[in-house]
């Protein structure tokens, strides 16, 4: 038996090694798109969740729970500066921020506005608290005075901004105003920023420009030894933010990254499909 066995095989030589050839193939096929989609998941997920980077929970109006409405919208509600106070004074706070957004079109060198699509420009603030900023700098400097303003690196490139040049900036009453271009900033896959403009602007320029009555959101950092949801819990509990939607930084992670989690699950799916 084993003779004839052997003997099979040497007449079956080519057809062993095709087939072996054939299912090593179709596992690192499998592995292949197994691992890529997990990679694009992990770098997805960190470009839609910057936003939520070193957040421990986070404040948003109530009337925007469960809508569809982009921050910074004509009629967006707004968190008021009081509430920035409150969440800042809870116990177990180390650091609070607000974060404001609002309708801020950049001019082109044409002195027309651009326009990527259908998305136009946004104006948000710079945080205090580095950590909270929700975006890095890519080169130059954060605005440090009124006069300054720093913007998306891809719109930088496109428009062939450079640092300290006069940049242009078209503020909620319809005036053109001129800022010196301090930096340019990474904003990651921010999906609430889409394809739009970005001009960052210090927090009282921010308000002024947008013309936005109030923040649009507040995070916070908890103390060492506070956990998440401990914090989002004694947020829940203050005065000042009865009704307010208030998310832990997992939370806020997590509904930042959606988008990202369903194209790579497309990407995974499309590819079984194929096989």
């Amino acid at each position: 038996m084993f003779r004839v066995t052997l003997s099979g095989l040497r007449y079956r030589t080519a057809r062993l090694a095709l087939s072996s050839l054939a299912t090593a193939l179709g596992v690192a096929f499998v592995s292949g798109t197994l691992v890529m989609g997990a990679s694009m998941n992990r770098a997805f997920f960190n470009g839609f969740a910057a936003g939520a980077r070193n957040v421990s929970a986070a404040v948003i109006p109530a009337a925007m729970a469960g809508k569809d409405i982009r921050p910074g919208a004509s009629g967006a509600p707004s968190l008021p500066p009081a509430a920035l106070a409150a969440v800042a004074a809870t116990r177990g706070t180390a650091t609070a921020a607000g974060r404001l957004v609002g309708a801020a079109p950049l001019l082109g060198p044409d002195g027309k506005v651009i326009q990527n699509g259908q998305a136009g420009g946004i104006g948000v603030n710079v945080a205090a608290d580095p950590a909270l900023r929700g975006f890095t700098v890519a080169s130059g400097q954060l605005p440090r005075s009124a006069g300054q303003v720093a913007v998306d690196q891809a719109t930088a490139a496109d428009e062939h901004f450079r640092l300290g040049q006069t940049v242009r900036v078209v503020d909620h009453t319809g005036q053109v105003r001129a800022f010196t271009l301090a930096g340019t900033l990474d904003f990651g896959v921010n999906h609430s920023n889409g394809n739009a403009t970005v001009a960052a602007f210090a927090t009282a320029t921010a308000f002024d420009v947008t013309g936005r009555p109030g923040y649009d959101q507040i995070v916070a950092r908890a103390a060492p030894g506070v956990s998440q949801a401990t914090l989002a819990g004694r947020l829940r509990a203050r005065s000042g933010l009865a009704g307010d939607q208030v998310l832990t930084g997992k939370q806020l992670a997590n509904s930042e990254a959606s988008a990202a989690v369903h194209f790579t699950q497309q990407f995974t799916t499309a590819s079984w499909s194929s096989r």
